[in-house]
């Protein structure tokens, strides 16, 4: 992030939007609006796009939910694409249009 503008680079985007769960989690957050999430239900809806089932199950929903706190959120939080709560284990998204743009091209580049 450029802390003179506050904006991200077009490298740093690229390099947060390289996980896949990452880009999930962006999308899941953009989907359920303004306010926070948990970082379980935040959890639940990933590890449910990830199940072929459509029911990711309590080990998946747990494990996605330790990988997010751990690796994930703080990434995303560093670079101000969200802001994250430890204490409450909450998570909300802050609107960036170099993220956004770079998300929807992917979506309409899938065949």
């Amino acid at each position: 992030m450029d802390a003179s503008t506050g904006t991200i680079s077009i490298d740093e985007a690229f390099r947060l939007l390289a996980d896949r769960r990452r880009r999930q989690a962006i999308r899941y957050l953009q989907a359920h609006g303004d306010g926070a999430v948990s970082v379980d239900e935040l959890a639940a809806g990933i590890a449910d796009l990830e199940s072929a089932a459509g029911d990711g199950g309590e080990d998946a929903v747990r494990r996605t939910a330790i990988e997010l706190h751990h690796a994930h959120l703080p990434k995303l939080a560093d670079a101000d694409l969200v802001d994250f709560d430890v204490v409450d284990a909450t998570v909300s998204y802050r609107s960036h249009a170099v993220v956004e743009d770079l998300l929807r091209a992917a979506s309409e580049s899938r065949v």
